[in-house]
């Protein structure tokens, strides 16, 4: 998100301007429409290396990302809300980069697949961190189930890195 402008709540960072309620939700469509993207763009991914171990690692991440998803949309469900993703600049820029690494022609292709598994990596680590602040807000709000999804979610996303 954008707005850097941010206020502590319980000893939460939050936006400054939305309640607890709201910033979970908006954390939540941010975190949806990057699963989603991811989800679509690992196939480009798979296609451009040449490793059979990274494309394995990548067909690893796209099921565990379509978990992921499902998840999430139970999430929304919890909280009454339709499931619908917010566009992520940050995942976004990693996606654009991936995607212009895997046009460049002439850039030896184990460096290639170095750099993008880097990005991938890069990638996790957000989503750790969201995840994180999905489950502390849902835990400050009392919502167990939702909780719990986050929790699923990035259980499984430290255990199957890129």
């Amino acid at each position: 998100m954008k707005n850097t402008e941010t206020q502590h709540l319980d000893g939460k960072q939050m936006i400054a301007g939305l309640q607890p309620e709201e910033q979970l939700i908006q954390q939540l469509r941010g975190i949806y429409w990057a699963e989603n993207k991811l989800f679509g763009t690992i196939p480009k991914f798979q296609d451009s290396i040449h490793s059979q171990e990274l494309a394995a690692t990548f067909d690893r991440q796209r099921k565990s990302t379509f978990r992921h998803i499902t998840r999430l949309e139970k999430a929304f469900g919890y909280l009454n809300q339709k499931a619908t993703g917010k566009k992520c600049d940050e995942i976004q820029n990693w996606l654009d980069q991936a995607e212009d690494l895997l046009n460049k022609q002439k850039l030896d292709p184990e460096h290639k697949q170095d750099r993008l598994l880097h990005l991938m990596q890069q990638i996790d680590q957000y989503e750790m961190k969201t995840y994180g602040d999905l489950i502390s807000l849902a835990d400050a709000l009392g919502r167990i189930h939702c909780k719990a999804i986050f929790e699923d979610n990035m259980n499984e996303t430290v255990q199957t890195p890129p």
